[in-house]
């Protein structure tokens, strides 16, 4: 009885641990609408995000990284902008890499004075995409972008977790 009881018990423990989803980050685009726009500064904290937000994606909250290749990214992007506006072509980059889910991001950058990383999450086997998800970033410090790649990511994983929930309620 002990040991139908300990089955039992583990078995549980194994269903309730949470699945991670299988997710494809794109690297991030600059939309740079200050006086002085695309300065190197700016082109390389836009291209940190990537690695940041994969980062805090894997390794805190346990998802599983399915990498983009950057031709694969230029053959599917037909121009600034069309995979951040274009569900489809997103879900269709995420499917020929295997993924569950495909960030598709951007960095806004209205002002010197503060920025928005911006994400769109994209359902890869059903084309459904969350509403626009937002972090206001104030300053340009390497710690602040981090955190707000970090703030991204607890963003981007309720928005699966809570997606996931609903559809094991159907």
């Amino acid at each position: 009885m002990k040991t139908l009881l300990a089955f039992f018990t583990g078995l549980t423990a194994i269903l309730a641990l949470p699945v991670s989803a299988t997710i494809a980050v794109l690297q991030f685009e600059l939309d740079d609408m200050t006086q002085l726009p695309h300065t190197p500064e700016e082109i390389a904290r836009t291209a940190s995000l990537q690695p940041l937000l994969a980062e805090a994606l894997s390794s805190t909250h346990g998802h599983v990284l399915n990498p983009v290749s950057e031709k694969q990214q230029a053959d599917a992007d037909l121009g600034f902008g069309y995979l951040f506006t274009q569900t489809s072509a997103a879900a269709e980059l995420g499917k020929s890499v295997d993924a569950d889910w495909i960030i598709v991001g951007r960095l806004l950058k209205p002002s010197f004075l503060y920025a928005y990383l911006q994400a769109h999450v994209v359902n890869v086997k059903t084309g459904w995409q969350a509403p626009e998800l937002a972090v206001e970033i104030k300053g340009g410090g390497n710690n602040l972008t981090q955190r707000g790649a970090q703030a991204l990511a607890e963003q981007i994983n309720t928005v699966i977790k809570e997606w996931e929930q609903r559809q094991s309620e159907i």
